[in-house]
């Protein structure tokens, strides 16, 4: 009898062990609390886009992202100081003020204290993506980089665009 009932004990321990294991979000999953995206406090839910959440990771840098993510900085197009172009000035910070930084997107100097990095779900196409968001890109916006959003240097200082999942305001 003690054995009958070890053994139920041990196989619903095991089936609520692997349960548990499934229950990590992936970074861009829909949430609508953190707890949603990882039971252990390593994840949040950013619900700055109305109606729907996206599991990530804030403050990433370099190789700190999941497998399947990109670390991203966002610089909000408000706060932009708007130049001739940035990226054409030689010189200490490419003209920008040495509390600026020059984004690759636009040309356009943003204060580096309004930065902030997120994990970003990496994609190639649209396809890649979950309902309402679309697969875009860091970059210069001439060739269809998202304004504000930049990827991180490497450590050799050389920055290589990276696709990821955002919110497709068309979609509201």
């Amino acid at each position: 009898m003690k054995s009958a009932t070890r053994i139920v004990a041990l196989a619903l321990f095991a089936t609520l062990a692997l349960a548990a294991g499934g229950c990590a979000s992936r970074i861009g999953d829909d949430c609508t609390t953190n707890t949603d995206c990882s039971p252990d406090g390593d994840r949040i839910c950013d619900t700055s886009v109305e109606g729907s959440g996206y599991c990530t990771v804030e403050g990433c840098d370099t190789g700190t992202c999941p497998g399947e993510a990109s670390c991203v900085r966002f610089f909000p197009a408000s706060f932009l100081t708007p130049l001739a172009d940035c990226r054409q000035n030689s010189g200490f910070n490419n003209g920008c003020s040495k509390d600026e930084v020059c984004l690759t997107s636009t040309g356009a100097c943003a204060p580096r204290s309004i930065e902030r990095r997120y994990c970003m779900l990496s994609c190639l196409t649209d396809q890649d993506c979950r309902s309402n968001y679309r697969c875009v890109r860091t970059g210069d916006v001439a060739t269809g980089g998202l304004a504000g959003a930049e990827a991180i240097p490497k450590a050799s200082g050389a920055v290589s665009n990276v696709r990821f999942c955002a919110f497709d305001p068309a979609s509201k």
